[in-house]
């Protein structure tokens, strides 16, 4: 891969171990979560329902199931705000009961099956909005036909800070990664599947590949543990060795999840349990305790940071990835059946100590300005500070240096924000693939990705005005 950012050691790692977080309501389950359209609610306020029911469903465009995460009734149909998104939504209250319905036709046996039944119960289970543009199944077109998946590429690496670990959440469950596995080549007969992975990890999936046999139609490939090499893009570009960076996967035949969909997939097929909880990395060092936890989907984030963060007027919380994912204004906020990680980073409110002299002794930083560039020992310290306010760009290229799509993001912000959007499509802004490196490294703190996204916006109204015209 081209370009990326190795992070350092960060303090703030989230420690192994997982703790079970208790089932509190009200659950709030979004009805469109991960890939795919928005479900109509087929229960009403006032049902019973039980884990594992199916709350909503879609017809006529690809939109897996959401189910109920705990027993319970439904309080309200309403909405949810999940990052700039108003979002339909079920509310349930949890009643305490233990009762569970199973997906039929899930069996211990899935080697059985026919690929296309093994592909219904992974739609029906919501695995299949795990995967980057779908995974396909019979009656939920995607943009791949199922047919003609060829390659199927699992990101078991994380390089984006505090994202879970692989020995975290294969912690006891090597054999279920590998059953998820043959779950997904009984799936899809026809294709190749290839898994990219840390170094660090080279043990881990060696023990994988042994106890799976070994087989012809399995690859596990060692990978440089540079963000955003988990990228679905980047990372079907590199285990495919292609020279030009394959922006939409299902362009050449494949679909793309990490290693948490691959236990998911065991546990619809064998077990016949739809997702209705994650395993959740909460790390930096906004925390005062770290760590890996279990929570119900519609688990509001209220929940998670109870007892944990440390004395500061303001947390700063971001759900999801540091870079991928959005910052949260409200707790209420709930975890959906994509959520991998909550990161909380301190918000200094007092100037640095000598910070006219910017020292940063423990500061991650691209461009070396601080004095942690010649002090290689010990953990970096993330903060939610720019360490500096907004300048005019200098050129210094450090955007393009680190971009992993071989574009030139000052070029492309200059553009948009000099209403020059229709030549920013000549120079690949529709390549962005947004992973925020340019806005991280920038030393003017010019929100370049912001500019970016603002230009894709506009060139994609553009489009769809031409084509209502044309």
């Amino acid at each position: 891969m081209r370009g990326g950012f190795r992070f350092p050691k960060l303090e703030g790692e989230p420690p192994a171990g997982v703790e079970e977080v208790a089932l509190s309501g009200p659950l709030w389950v979004p009805l469109r979560q991960g890939f795919g359209g928005t479900c109509a609610a087929v229960v009403k306020a006032g049902d019973r329902v039980v884990r594992g029911q199916v709350l909503g469903r879609a017809e006529g465009e690809f939109a897996c199931p959401v189910h109920a995460p705990a027993s319970g009734s439904v309080a309200q149909i309403g909405s949810v705000k999940i990052g700039d998104d108003e979002v339909p939504a079920i509310c349930i209250e949890p009643d305490g009961r233990n009762e569970e319905e199973r997906l039929p036709g899930a069996t211990a046996s899935f080697e059985q099956l026919p690929a296309e039944e093994v592909q219904r119960l992974l739609h029906e289970a919501g695995v299949g909005s795990l995967f980057f543009e779908g995974l396909p199944a019979p009656a939920a077109p995607c943009l791949l036909p199922a047919e003609q998946v060829k390659f199927v590429a699992i990101a078991a690496l994380a390089t984006e800070p505090f994202l879970p670990k692989l020995r975290s959440l294969l912690d006891g469950r090597l054999d279920d990664f590998v059953i998820g596995l043959r779950v997904l080549h009984q799936a899809f007969p026809e294709a190749k599947i290839a898994v990219g992975h840390s170094r660090a990890d080279s043990d881990l999936l060696a023990e994988v590949h042994r106890r799976g046999g070994a087989p012809p139609w399995l690859t596990i490939r060692p990978l440089v543990a540079k963000y955003p090499q988990e990228h679905p893009a980047l990372l079907v570009t590199t285990l495919l060795a292609h020279k030009k960076v394959i922006t939409s996967p299902a362009a050449v035949g494949a679909v793309v999840s990490d290693a948490q969909a691959v236990l998911h997939a065991k546990e619809a097929v064998v077990d016949g349990r739809p997702i209705t909880e994650r395993l959740i990395a909460l790390g930096g060092n906004g925390f005062s305790r770290g760590g890996y936890a279990k929570v119900r989907v519609g688990t509001g984030v209220r929940a998670l940071v109870s007892n944990r963060l440390t004395d500061q007027a303001e947390p700063y919380l971001v759900l999801g990835g540091l870079f991928t994912g959005f910052r949260v204004t409200d707790l209420e906020v709930p975890v959906t059946r994509t959520t991998a990680a909550l990161a909380c980073l301190p918000l200094p409110t007092k100037a640095e100590l000598l910070g006219s002299f910017r020292p940063g002794a423990r500061n991650v930083s691209a461009s070396n300005a601080f004095l942690a560039a010649v002090l290689p020992f010990g953990s970096r310290r993330l903060v939610a500070s720019l360490h500096g306010e907004r300048r005019p760009c200098v050129q210094c290229n450090y955007c393009e240096d680190v971009c992993p799509v071989e574009i030139i993001p000052h070029l492309l912000s200059k553009q948009v924000t000099h209403g020059l959007v229709d030549e920013s499509e000549r120079f690949g802004i529709l390549s962005c693939i947004e992973c925020g490196l340019c806005s991280y490294v920038c030393p003017s703190k010019i929100d370049l990705l912001a500019d970016i996204r603002l230009g894709k916006r506009t060139l994609m109204q553009e489009k769809e005005k031409y084509a209502e015209t044309a």
